[in-house]
């Protein structure tokens, strides 16, 4: 219905949700009712929208990158002190997986309480594997 791009600001998302209706996962615009899906999203954003799906319940992984954390959870905060000052005895390939966890947090999958979703940590260990996941733009 729109025939030109949109921005999206705070005055669409405003008017987005009072127009939203939960239980027929949609909007009403113009007396019309018009259907919002997952993919709809995920194709407005420009992300893939096939390959592995990342379990973002986990609890504990595997991971060596994790390992480089003594704390039971890692926030972002920990993950930005750690690059900064770890930053010259980290080998290359350990700093770019921490890195671009740092930026999968930041711009991908960040969280109200800051702390780093665990399952991340397993992803980055090995970085030829970062396509098969949903949602990585560009990889």
């Amino acid at each position: 219905m729109l025939h030109e791009r949109v921005k999206i600001s705070r005055k669409l998302l405003f008017e987005l949700s009072n127009v939203w209706v939960e239980s027929r996962g949609g909007f009403i615009i113009n007396s019309e009712f018009v259907t919002f899906k997952l993919l709809d999203v995920c194709v407005g954003l420009g992300l893939r929208v096939y390959g592995d799906i990342i379990d973002l319940e986990e609890i504990d992984v595997d991971s060596v990158c994790r390992k480089k954390f003594s704390e039971k959870m890692v926030t972002i905060t920990i993950l930005y002190n750690y690059l900064l000052t770890k930053c010259v005895c980290l080998d290359v390939e350990d700093f770019c997986r921490l890195y671009i966890l740092l930026g999968i947090y930041e711009f991908l999958l960040p969280n109200r309480n800051g702390t780093v979703f665990v399952s991340l940590f397993k992803i980055v260990d090995d970085l030829t594997s970062l396509v098969k996941y949903k949602g990585w733009c560009g990889l």
